[in-house]
């Protein structure tokens, strides 16, 4: 009987530290649009500064970013985004900020991702969008991120 009883219990305890050692179940994955909707468009050969967009990637060294525009006509065109890091999330990097370039040929709308290593920096500030073209419309923009909890 208390052979029984030791082997339940030593089983019980086993089971307890799995459990408490077990890693969280959470969901992995954060996704997050900025609000662009007070920008209109982008006119063609203009750049627009975006103000208050601010994305927190503490949680991640490695962020995906997502943007989705389309044109106002079928001519070949690029859309610039400048995206800013931070340590503290008040005072942005002017030097080498991270530029993302997207072409455009149609239309349709151009959808895109990419991924930023942003290492120790633990906010990112998308500061402006540049629409190459000299005379077509940039319309319809969707930028957001992806923050994949505890990834290295």
């Amino acid at each position: 009987m208390k052979k029984t009883f030791r082997n339940t219990l030593a089983v019980l305890a086993l089971a307890v530290l799995a459990i408490a050692y077990a890693p969280n179940v959470n969901a992995q994955i954060n996704i997050n649009l900025l609000d662009l909707t007070g920008i209109g468009t982008v006119a063609g050969g203009a750049t627009t500064t975006v103000t208050n967009q601010v994305m927190d990637v503490t949680k991640s060294q490695v962020v995906a970013l997502y943007a989705k525009f389309n044109m106002s006509d079928t001519t070949t065109s690029n859309v610039v985004y400048i995206v800013q890091r931070s340590i503290d999330g008040a005072s942005w990097e002017t030097h080498e900020p991270f530029t993302w370039t997207i072409p455009s040929v149609n239309t349709t709308d151009v959808l895109a991702v990419t991924n930023i290593n942003v290492g120790a920096c633990g906010w990112l500030k998308l500061k402006s969008i540049q629409n190459t073209h000299a005379s077509i419309v940039c319309t319809n923009k969707v930028f957001g991120y992806a923050v994949k909890r505890n990834s290295p």
